[in-house]
């Protein structure tokens, strides 16, 4: 069998991330005007490995500009405004506005929030994660949380914790 292998760039430029200094816990990367990458690492060690939604971060420097307080951040591009605290992520400290929306309630993310669609049905919006497997199965199977939504936002993707590693000297560690 055939594998097809590809370029993994996965360190951003320095330019395109916010945070992620010595004593900062938090980092995002500014991937498009409308993709943001966010990270939260206790021990302020960033994973850089390529993973399944971003095996290539070394783009070109979207427009962006960054208003920042000892207290606050915002992140401004085209597409969104991003609103965060500088603490532990949660859905009053860390919010994204998508801007040109319909209305001001959907257009707003908030980390961690549960998932409604657009009637306020919960866990509707999320249409699940994948199996492993399908052998043995015989009917339904349960999924996980997955990263794609019915209520698209248009402009925002969370990373998950599937990590490429295609060749042994494609691997990076997390930051030290």
């Amino acid at each position: 069998m055939h594998r097809k292998n590809f370029a993994v760039e996965p360190i951003a430029d320095p330019s395109i991330c916010v945070g992620g200094k010595a004593n900062q816990q938090y980092r995002f990367t500014v991937l498009t005007d409308g993709l943001l990458r966010y990270e939260w690492a206790e021990d302020g060690k960033f994973e850089n490995r390529a993973s399944t939604f971003a095996v290539n971060r070394n783009l070109p420097k979207p427009e962006f500009r960054v208003k920042e307080s000892p207290s606050s951040l915002e992140i401004i591009t085209k597409r969104f405004h991003l609103l965060y605290n500088k603490e532990v992520f949660t859905p009053r400290g860390l919010s994204v506005t998508v801007k040109g929306a319909f209305s001001s309630h959907a257009s707003i993310w908030r980390y961690g929030e549960s998932d409604s669609d657009e009637l306020g049905v919960q866990g509707t919006a999320d249409m699940g994660g994948t199996a492993r497997t399908l052998d043995e199965s015989n009917g339904p199977i349960p999924l996980g949380p997955g990263v794609v939504r019915i209520q698209i936002l248009g402009s925002l993707i969370y990373v998950v914790n599937h990590l490429h590693q295609p060749q042994a000297s494609a691997y990076i560690s997390r930051d030290k």
